[in-house]
């Protein structure tokens, strides 16, 4: 009803924008389509450095290209400063709130580990604004390539070894993908790169810092497009938007996957080596379900590590059997649909 009142789009997303930071809501809402263009950034607990050395700047690089294999967005950008990382990220799949929860998740393991510490290493959940990709593409990655300077790391974003400005003006092979934003530029390669370099350094800015808030930045016929994909969310039509709402719990999960294979719930809670129903039920109930390994652990009667080793195993031979992936994500679609399908209540 709130949305109802008044004509100003900016307005509208600011009641919006509340209502999903209501205290009384779970999550904050995301929003979730295919080939979504997003600015994200994520910083470290009670403001504490994330990247301690060039080792881990280089480890979190590999988590980036292990997970753009695994999921399938596109990487337009990245910085990585001390206390925080900041990502142009486009989802073909509407999958985002899997690729960052594996990047943050992996990324804090291995912390933990490495300096043998405990608790959270970023705070709170990932900031992710919407972009507009005609009109604030250009504008965004400029940002992201110029926050060194700014925090005064460096005098010029080209010094600065850990963001990808330099994949920009001297193309190579790397996790980053430049042709988009240089192809808006010019259609020459060579002489693209010598417009982005301009366009970074000396071109004055837009003050893009103002509107880098909020949710959404584009122009008026973009925030107008973004408010009728909210407003027209169907679970049906948007199953990630859904799955991320819905608390799946890993008994449903379980009884699926047991229903889908012809076997009792119980025989996937044993333990056995080459069971693939088990791997899948595991597999199927660390994504839907979204529990820690310690407390999925508890469910399948192993322990946390052994978890982990299975769901690895249950991706790697999902990469290497199209036919097992195939049977994985019927099963995964047959928990999403009863869900979306079930009466809602109030």
């Amino acid at each position: 009803k709130l949305l109802s009142l008044g004509s100003n789009l900016k307005f509208k997303l600011y009641i919006l924008s509340l209502l999903c930071n209501n205290s009384h809501m779970a999550r904050q809402l995301r929003i979730l389509y295919p080939n979504a263009l997003y600015y994200i950034t994520s910083c470290g607990n009670t403001q504490q450095d994330i990247f301690f050395n060039d080792s881990d700047r280089r480890k979190f690089l590999n988590i980036l290209a292990r997970t753009k294999k695994e999921y399938g967005y596109i990487l337009h950008g990245y910085c990585l400063m001390n206390s925080c990382f900041h990502l142009l990220l486009e989802t073909p799949h509407a999958n985002l709130h899997t690729i960052m929860q594996n990047i943050n998740t992996s990324y804090t393991v291995y912390v933990n580990r490495k300096y043998n510490r405990v608790g959270h290493l970023f705070r709170g959940r990932y900031k992710a604004i919407v972009i507009d990709k005609e009109n604030y593409l250009l504008q965004v990655s400029k940002y992201i390539h110029l926050k060194p300077v700014e925090a005064k790391l460096s005098n010029f974003p080209e010094d600065y070894i850990w963001s990808s400005y330099k994949d920009f003006i001297h193309p190579c092979s790397s996790i980053v993908d430049t042709e988009f934003i240089l192809s808006r530029l010019c259609n020459d390669s060579k002489k693209s790169c010598e417009l982005y370099k301009y366009f970074v350094e000396k071109e004055k800015d837009k003050d893009i810092q103002k509107n880098i808030k909020g949710m959404v930045l584009g122009d008026e016929r973009f925030i107008k497009d973004i408010l009728q994909k909210i407003k027209n969310i169907r679970k049906k039509e948007y199953p990630a938007v859904h799955q991320l709402i819905t608390v799946f719990s890993p008994k449903e999960i379980i009884v699926k996957v047991a229903v889908f294979f012809g076997v009792k719930p119980v025989k996937l809670l044993r333990r056995s080596r080459n069971r693939w129903e088990r791997k899948i039920a595991i597999y199927l109930t660390k994504i839907l379900s979204r529990r820690s390994h310690r407390i999925l652990g508890r469910y399948f009667g192993v322990s946390g590590a052994a978890i982990s080793a299975a769901i690895k195993k249950c991706m790697m031979e999902m990469k290497k059997d199209k036919k097992l992936e195939k049977i994985v994500e019927q099963i995964k679609n047959n928990v999403v649909e009863e869900k979306t399908n079930a009466p809602d209540r109030i």
